[in-house]
């Protein structure tokens, strides 16, 4: 019985794969492509995504990983990491409008690159400083792999305006320009996307991973960390936008249930799926109680996170002494010469605390380590790793948390108090505009 039916007329079928646990999933390598049938080759899809059109040689499969491996003619091979969700899924679940796969185990490790490869600096990419002739292949994402499917895509107004105007085109009707209605009504148009939330064993809420809904199966991965609590970014404001990862989470039992926001609204989409964060087991030094090491880390993210808050304060009012060292040639008045005199005596003080002293490190003359030399220390020496911190760790984190508390306290007390005065005294002088102040229209 031919099983060819929807195949194209043109191009030789060169390879055939049946899935080792379904008889009805069938793969085949063709000159085009590569096709996919989950009916036993009554019909077949292509599956092609992220495939170039190419010869399909030869067909694999990696069975402890569930692996759909490709050899091409000229373009290299081609690796499908966990294709186990297409064992699944049934025609009851196409018709569904979305779906949440059973998640496999994921092993959590620090990723490590010996050739000094990033993924944050562009120009060392993932080769480093290798060369392009440096052969590197491609691993699998780290952290969990959430595999999902939705029925139909999310489409803005503007997508869906651009589609209504696409079939007319299509079928010779005249396509006139957007009213400004329109225009205004997809300026307005709220961001669809879907929310996969992740909680622990005890239901509460690790993390929260945001993405665009598109049509078909898809993928999206977790990096097992929390969300950075010490810093905002201005990006994030952006609801569609992911938070930047901070520390990792202990290994154990976790789920993650699907949802859309769509309108404004949130609805779920899926029952929640569990699925086990487990070591990889190949850590030197383990911790003895990974519980107190997360509290640990916890508590360098506090510190980062005051630190990181002082840093910014003292550069903002190191800004505004720039504007009131301009402003008293201007304006003339002792007071406000005297108060900003004291307000640069106080910032210096500040400054040296958190930097050092600048003359002595151009001179290389020896001084204690900086507040903000300690906290980096602290930090990075804490939350690189997932062994229990070390002794010299946790007095540096001590000494930093003892010296951050006074110029916290320095600072807010000149934005409680300094700069108040120093505002009133320039408002009064009718001076120019400085950060911070809004200056009347006399009438």
């Amino acid at each position: 019985t031919s099983i060819a039916n929807n195949l194209p007329e043109r191009g030789s079928i060169y390879a055939i794969e049946e899935d080792p646990e379904v008889a009805d999933l069938l793969f085949i390598g063709t000159e085009f492509s590569l096709f996919m049938s989950m009916d036993g080759g009554d019909y077949w899809k292509k599956f092609a995504n992220g495939l170039p059109t190419v010869a399909v040689r030869d067909i694999n499969i990696q069975t402890r990983e569930n692996d759909l491996v490709l050899a091409t003619f000229g373009r290299g091979f081609y690796i499908l990491d966990d294709y186990s969700a297409l064992r699944d899924f049934t025609k009851q679940m196409e018709e569904s409008e979305a779906h949440l796969f059973e998640t496999r185990d994921a092993f959590q490790y620090l990723p490590y690159s010996p050739i000094a490869a990033s993924s944050t600096i562009s120009w060392l990419g993932p080769k480093g400083f290798q060369g392009e002739d440096f052969y590197l292949g491609e691993n699998p994402e780290f952290g969990a792999a959430f595999t999902y499917y939705l029925k139909d895509g999310f489409k803005s107004l503007e997508d869906q305006r651009k589609a209504d105007e696409k079939e007319l085109r299509d079928e010779g009707e005249t396509v006139y320009y957007p009213t400004y209605e329109q225009m205004e009504a997809e300026a307005e148009d709220e961001t669809d996307y879907l929310i996969f939330t992740v909680r622990d064993a005890n239901g509460e809420v690790v993390n929260e991973l945001r993405t665009s809904g598109r049509k078909g199966i898809n993928r999206l991965h977790w990096d097992l960390r929390y969300p950075d609590s010490d810093q905002i970014r201005t990006n994030t404001s952006n609801p569609t936008q992911n938070l930047e990862s901070g520390i990792m989470v202990l290994p154990g039992t976790y789920s993650v249930e699907l949802a859309k926001h769509v309108d404004g609204e949130t609805t779920r989409l899926s029952e929640p799926v569990e699925f086990v964060v487990k070591s990889l087991n190949n850590v030197t030094l383990p911790a003895a109680n990974p519980q107190e090491v997360l509290a640990y880390q916890k508590e360098l993210m506090e510190l980062s996170k005051a630190s990181n808050s002082a840093r910014n304060a003292y550069s903002e009012i190191n800004d505004r002494l720039e504007y009131y060292h301009a402003a008293k040639r201007v304006v003339q008045s002792e007071l406000l010469d005297s108060k900003i005199e004291e307000l640069e005596t106080k910032v210096e003080e500040i400054r040296r605390s958190i930097y050092g002293d600048p003359i002595k490190r151009t001179l290389e003359i020896n001084q204690a380590p900086s507040l903000n030399n300690r906290i980096n220390t602290a930090i990075g020496s804490g939350l690189g790793t997932t062994q229990d911190p070390t002794e010299t760790s946790a007095m540096v984190k001590a000494i930093a948390e003892e010296q951050l508390q006074p110029v916290i306290a320095s600072l807010k007390s000149i934005l409680e108090n300094d700069i108040p005065v120093i505002d009133a005294e320039l408002t009064r002088l009718n001076a120019p505009w400085t950060p911070g102040r809004i200056i009347d229209l006399d009438n």
